[in-house]
């Protein structure tokens, strides 16, 4: 879908002209743009297992203590390709655009202490990396600005983590590097959609800047924790599921060039 969108486009910016000389927006452009990106991402915790069998505050504690929201601040870059129509001052669009988001967050709590024979230490993560989105866009043009609104879908491409690590010594010693270990992670397309608004000025037929500003939602995803290797204590399993949420927010500048 994405590789025939772009050919389009790029066939229409070869058999369509610059900005005319009266001021019209019709035509392809492409162009980069370059600007802030935060990304907020809550997780959230259910409990299984051996867990169902602890006291209640405990458990509370453990799902509280796992669960966190976090946020990334950082730079994005990207690229855009497009094309417009105008009738009137009504400006009708498409446009394809991908952005690298730079920034990850990752929190540890440190050893909680819940007993004297029991302690965990939690972590959690989230690393968004790269968005692509598909938008179509609504205008007014205004001589050489154009405002505009814009929805479509995007897809972000990126990494979340939670992990637990616990020492149960059950009054034998047993502390090593912890009675166990468990981590759950996922490596995920997702995709959601995304609204936007922006203000486009002219500086002459052939280029154009740009300020905007986008918000996509990326819906939540469900994945599991599992115990990783030399892991004591292992049997009966205790087991924690997590929920974790994603949304983008984008602050950009950008510049095109109009074919």
């Amino acid at each position: 879908m994405r590789k025939f969108v772009l050919a389009s486009l790029a066939s229409m910016a070869v058999a369509t002209p610059a900005l005319a000389d009266d001021g019209s927006w019709t035509g392809a452009y492409g162009g980069i743009s370059a600007g802030y990106s935060s990304a907020s991402s809550r997780s959230e915790a259910s409990l299984g297992g051996q867990w169902t069998l602890m006291p209640a505050a405990q458990a509370a504690q453990v799902t509280s203590n796992l669960s966190t929201k976090q946020t990334t601040h950082n730079g994005a870059i990207g690229a855009h390709i497009g094309y417009n129509y105008q009738t009137g001052d009504v400006v009708l669009g498409a446009e394809l655009e991908a952005t690298t988001l730079g920034g990850s967050a990752v929190r540890s709590s440190g050893l909680v202490t819940y007993s004297a024979t029991q302690n965990y230490t939690f972590t959690n993560s989230v690393d968004p990396k790269n968005l692509v989105a598909l938008k179509a866009r609504l205008g007014v043009a205004m001589g050489g600005t154009l405002a505009y609104v814009a929805a479509g879908w995007a897809w972000v491409d990126s990494y979340q983590s939670a992990g637990i690590t616990g020492t149960d010594l059950n009054g034998l010693g047993l502390l090593a590097n912890g009675s166990y270990r468990k981590l759950g992670e996922n490596q995920k397309t997702r995709n959601g959609v995304i609204v936007g608004v922006g203000l486009e000025q002219r500086l002459s037929s052939r280029f154009s800047i740009r300020a905007q500003y986008d918000y996509t939602d990326q819906g939540t995803i469900t994945y599991a924790t599992a115990y990783l290797p030399n892991s004591l204590n292992t049997v009966p399993a205790y087991t924690e599921t997590m929920n974790q949420n994603l949304r983008v927010h984008l602050v950009r500048a950008g510049v095109s060039y109009h074919f």
